[in-house]
């Protein structure tokens, strides 16, 4: 037991020593089912690796709500498994709330990315230089452009502190 004679310099650090660390932690847990075996169960994804730390601190503190963070992690996983030798053109996920039981919440996305097309300008003033090509009619595809989407659900159950991955699916293809 202490005492102290004036409580107004009553400093923790003369009774305890400097702290030894700080260590960064949320409350919240990421699990992600296998895609290519779902029977085997969940296994812990850590925010950290993807990035997705601060979105998770944002959303823990009030900053951003379960559709926006579930929204960040789609678009962060499809990212990661994108090709980096190709540039993508990345459309923002579409989203749908699920049907869940009492204390969860749950939303279905669906996210896409196509080839970022260029071409090389000849010319004096521009020769060598590339430029983004864009086609008037966005909705017709060459014959070698290369697609990307992915599916997946994010629930949230409020009563583990947990966020469940489910069903999350990556296609990469050639579009004719």
């Amino acid at each position: 037991r202490y005492e102290f004679e004036d409580t107004s310099t009553f400093d923790l650090e003369s009774v305890c020593g400097p702290p030894l660390f700080i260590e960064y932690s949320t409350t919240n847990n990421i699990y992600c089912t296998n895609t290519y075996h779902p029977e085997d169960g969940y296994e812990q994804i850590h925010a950290e690796e993807y990035g997705l730390g601060q979105h998770l601190s944002n959303y823990e503190s009030g900053n951003i709500d379960a559709k926006e963070l579930g929204s960040l992690m789609i678009r962060t996983f499809f990212l990661h498994d994108l090709s980096s030798n190709v540039q993508w053109d990345v459309n923002a996920p579409l989203e749908r709330e699920l049907a869940m039981s009492l204390g969860e919440i749950g939303y279905s996305f669906f996210i896409e990315a196509t080839e970022r097309k260029t071409q090389t300008l000849g010319g004096d003033a521009t020769a060598g230089r590339e430029e983004e090509f864009i086609d008037e009619e966005e909705e017709s595809f060459s014959k070698s452009e290369l697609g990307a989407s992915a599916t997946g659900n994010i629930v949230f159950v409020y009563d583990l502190a947990e966020i469940h991955v489910e069903n999350y699916s990556f296609v990469h293809e050639r579009r004719s």
